[in-house]
């Protein structure tokens, strides 16, 4: 903790790879990073999928100042939805985009792409594939 700013990484990565997790950011941030700043999904009974529990977690101990994500999710939990709806929600939030949430897309996965095949994950590739192009499609006629 410098400056009285501790820093937490609450990712969906299982607790099982959790040494390699932190070992990686490491590397790629080039700053001291030990596992209690790491929560990983399953680490503990109630840290599921869904990331709530592990934001009260910091919570409980710290003022959150800012979180960074690649995902809605990441920042209040909203569930499946549709795209539009996300984007309803999203414009709920407004006053904290920017200010305390900021979000870095993940232009290859993601909940969002998800939602273009309505999270039917056993379709088929080439199915998945047709609906992502529909919705990047803009001439709708």
């Amino acid at each position: 903790m410098q400056h009285n700013v501790a820093i937490y990484f609450i990712t969906n990565r299982d607790y099982k790879l959790e040494t390699p997790t932190v070992e990686n950011l490491f590397h790629v941030l080039d700053m001291d990073i030990n596992k209690s700043q790491v929560l990983c999904q399953n680490e503990r009974p109630d840290w599921t999928w869904n990331k709530t529990s592990r934001r009260a977690f910091v919570a409980n101990c710290h003022r959150i100042l800012l979180l960074l994500g690649d995902d809605f999710n990441d920042f209040t939990y909203q569930g499946k939805l549709s795209p539009q709806e996300r984007v309803r929600q999203g414009m709920r939030f407004k006053n904290d985009w920017s200010r305390k949430w900021i979000i870095l897309p993940n232009p290859v996965y993601g909940d969002w792409e998800k939602t273009l095949y309505h999270y039917e994950s056993a379709l088929p590739t080439a199915e998945k594939l047709r609906l992502k192009y529909d919705a990047l499609t803009t001439d709708k006629e």
